[in-house]
C-alpha cells in the first residue's frame, strides 16, 4: 500500500475527478469506468474522487452512487486514496456506506 494510504497521511498532489460513465442503455458502465480509472493511474494521479459534486451527486440515484463510489474502491485500492463525495445534511443521512460495510465518515 503506498504511503498515501497510511493513517495520519496527507492528502497532496493531483487527484483526478472521476466521471460517472454510462452505457447507450443509460446504465452505468462497469468497464468504461474501470478503464478511467486506470488511465488516471497511469497519468500518475495521487488520488481519485468521485461522484463530482457540481456535476453528478445530485443528479444520481443513490443506487447509482454508491455503485460508483463502490466501483472507484475496488479500483483505487492500494494505489491512491479515494475521496467519496456524499449526498445529504450530513454522511449519517446520506446512509454512506460502501458495500464492505464500512462508513465513510470512519
Amino acid at each position: 500500500m503506498k504511503a498515501a494510504r497510511r493513517a495520519g497521511a496527507s492528502f497532496s498532489g493531483v487527484h483526478a475527478i472521476v466521471y460517472a460513465l454510462f452505457d447507450a442503455d443509460e446504465r452505468l458502465d462497469r468497464a468504461a469506468m474501470r478503464r478511467q480509472v486506470q488511465a488516471c493511474l497511469a497519468c500518475g494521479v495521487h488520488g481519485m474522487a468521485a461522484p463530482g459534486l457540481a456535476t453528478e451527486v445530485s443528479k444520481l440515484s443513490e443506487a447509482e452512487r454508491r455503485t460508483v463510489m463502490d466501483w472507484i474502491a475496488e479500483d483505487t485500492a492500494d494505489h491512491v486514496p479515494p475521496g467519496l463525495t456524499i449526498f445529504g445534511s450530513s454522511a449519517r443521512r446520506a446512509g454512506c456506506r460502501c458495500s464492505t460495510g464500512a462508513a465513510a465518515w470512519s
